[in-house]
């Protein structure tokens, strides 16, 4: 007990804040950090929150109070580790620099099950005040507490996102948003009526396979020549030039006698309206080993036979699949555009907290 209270004398020494974490986390000098249990946010005093004080402790200090990940969830950041089936996320943002150098600058804690409500979250908080985002898609705002520099992230009346920073880097966003509410906005989709058409110019058919099933020049090219006539449902056209491509893989090991395999991989790869696509398909086959010489099916003309079903598998399967990919393509869903500009809001009260911290 002794040694324990002296190691708690001494952390009262540098940051009185942290007490309550080292006793619950550590019974003796050596004793690893444990995870870091979130407070109400309404805790964050501007400076310090569940003991790890922004400006004043640097990444090894915080790794030595509470259990940190490899890394973060974002730029900068550092994830706190959580008790198990836990349903918050919890990344500390450093400002740049060496485990000596970068210092605490912000929190950001997130609810992946059940979030606080707009009303608790306004409960503690002194003199909130809402922002709304200049143009939006739905119902969402963002309620800080000036005076701390606390920020709410607000949709369907819950407050999944919190993000505490030092007070004076919290103006670096709020000058961008409007302290009124702003309409609620009817997205428009500017590639409605574009063409459903993907162009590639690049056909290739690689193999690795030597032996009887190796491909001849002639083969390579014939199936090649195929290649640039695939339609897949009207959604591709060949044109000299284009940046799409059409690649397939064909791998496999053994031969007649030993038996063995072989994989045959088609990838298309092109644009939509909406963006980049992506279709990889394979397909596999094997055959026996020989039980005797002579073994009818395993002469060439049969061997390739093989190769013939697991390509017209794969390819069947990869312009298929392109085809739904490119008929079901569309804007992001507005859940996917809102979490983009939160995501940029967090990065700049980030930016800003490091700057704060930094003088």
């Amino acid at each position: 007990m002794r040694h324990a209270r002296r190691s708690t004398i001494k952390v009262m020494r540098f940051h009185g804040a942290v007490i309550a974490a080292i006793c619950i986390t550590s019974s003796g000098a050596k004793a690893k950090p444990g995870p870091l249990m979130p407070q109400n946010p309404a805790t964050f005093d501007g400076k310090t929150w569940c003991g790890l004080t922004l400006g004043e402790m640097n990444w090894r200090q915080v790794k030595k109070t509470v259990r940190l990940s490899k890394s973060g969830r974002y730029r900068h950041s550092t994830e706190a580790v959580q008790p198990k089936d836990s349903t918050r996320e919890v990344d500390l943002f450093f400002s740049p620099g060496s485990a000596d150098e970068a210092r605490l600058c912000s929190f950001l804690l997130k609810h992946t099950g059940l979030a606080p409500t707009v009303s608790s979250a306004k409960h503690n908080l002194s003199a909130p005040k809402t922002f709304y985002p200049r143009e939006r898609f739905e119902d969402w705002s963002l309620l800080t507490s000036p005076g701390k520099g606390v920020v709410f992230f607000i949709v369907n009346g819950e407050a999944p996102v919190v993000m505490m920073v030092p007070p004076a880097a919290l103006s670096r966003l709020t000058a961008r948003l409007s302290s009124t509410r702003t309409p609620i906005l009817v997205r428009r989709d500017p590639h409605a009526n574009a063409a459903r058409i993907m162009e590639f110019g690049t056909v290739r058919v690689n193999d690795t396979i030597r032996g009887l099933l190796a491909l001849s020049s002639t083969e390579r090219a014939r199936r090649e020549s195929e290649m640039k006539d695939t339609t897949a449902r009207g959604t591709m056209r060949y044109r000299v030039g284009a940046t799409g491509s059409y690649t397939i893989d064909v791998t496999g090991t053994g031969n007649a006698a030993e038996g063995g395999n072989l994989t045959v991989t088609a990838t298309i790869d092109g644009n939509s309206p909406y963006g980049p696509l992506h279709v990889t398909k394979s397909s596999y086959a094997s055959w026996p080993k020989a039980r005797k010489p002579g073994d009818a099916y395993l002469n060439a003309a049969n061997l390739n036979a093989y190769y013939t079903k697991a390509l017209l598998e794969a390819t069947i399967a990869v312009e298929q699949a392109f085809a739904a990919e490119m008929e079901t393509a569309g804007p992001p869903p507005l859940s996917k555009v809102r979490e983009d500009i939160w995501n940029a809001y967090i990065y700049t009260l980030a930016a800003a907290s490091a700057a704060t911290v930094a003088h």
